[in-house]
């Protein structure tokens, strides 16, 4: 992300990069807005954290999050809408991966929008529901890679979550002899 001359790219704590741009460059706002790229890293900490709850305070009442396309992708995308569903699919993910564990290896922001491209380590400890049938816990570790892409209010709640995971690999990893 080096030559951008929008913005300026500061390294953020963990070594990960992260990119700002803005629109109104220069200006000075009236109230300064949230720093999305720390909202990102606080749902990595707290899913990691095994503190789901926290997250669904991040959200907006209406949230609605799509995992790889969205439930009209089948055979493995899935929507959720409003809060309570959000909480629920993040439960479900650390219920097969309990000790799972998020690394981000980048986060851009721009707007309203952040992105990010993570990696989650976890052993599976709970069933995995798949298009193909229930893989058994295995007790296998796996590593996913994974991006996420944020819309973000005024507040600093998410509004829109977009979720795409490379399921195949998992599978994969879980299955292979």
């Amino acid at each position: 992300m080096s030559g951008n001359s929008e913005g300026d790219s500061k390294p953020a704590a963990s070594g990960v990069a992260s990119t700002f741009t803005s629109d109104t460059e220069g200006a000075t706002p009236a109230q300064s807005p949230p720093e999305l790229d720390a909202i990102v890293r606080q749902f990595r900490m707290n899913f990691s954290n095994d503190e789901i709850e926290k997250n669904g305070a991040m959200v907006a009442d209406d949230v609605v999050v799509n995992v790889n396309g969205g439930a009209s992708s089948k055979p493995n995308g899935a929507t959720y809408n409003g809060r309570d569903q959000f909480v629920a699919w993040l439960k479900g993910v650390k219920g097969v991966f309990p000790d799972g564990k998020i690394t981000e290896d980048e986060i851009v922001v721009c707007g309203d929008k952040a992105a990010v491209r993570f990696t989650l380590v976890g052993t599976q400890r709970g069933a995995l529901p798949t298009p193909d049938g229930v893989i058994a816990p295995t007790g296998r570790t796996i590593t996913l890679h994974a991006a996420e892409f944020f819309t973000f209010n005024a507040a600093g709640k998410v509004v829109h979550l977009e979720n795409l995971t490379n399921d195949l690999s998992t599978v994969h990893q879980l299955t292979a002899e």
